[in-house]
């Protein structure tokens, strides 16, 4: 118990410094894109469209865990792709 009490006060200590950057900032910094390699307004409507055709149930929303899963699924087929090149050449 005594470890989660201590954990928990040095959370609020690195929360507390986070808000005082913030505040000496003077903004809120920017949040990282989890989703680099997606257009994710292309991929939702891809998604839904695809939903509509497919099920029969409507679903109107695409969660940012499915978006997440297909970035890294894209992030995967990248790293395949160099792979599969030949150790000559210039063009991807």
């Amino acid at each position: 118990m005594e470890e989660l009490e201590r954990f928990i006060s040095n959370a609020r200590a690195a929360q507390k410094a986070v808000d005082q950057i913030i505040l000496s900032a003077g903004r809120r910094p920017r949040s990282l894109n989890e989703t680099c390699f997606l257009n994710r307004a292309a991929v939702k409507t891809f998604l839904l469209e695809q939903a509509k055709q497919t099920r029969t149930h409507k679903f109107s929303r695409v969660s940012a865990e499915t978006l997440r899963n297909v970035n890294e699924l894209v992030r995967q087929h990248l790293f395949a792709v160099v792979r599969r090149l030949p150790s000559k050449g210039k063009t991807i």
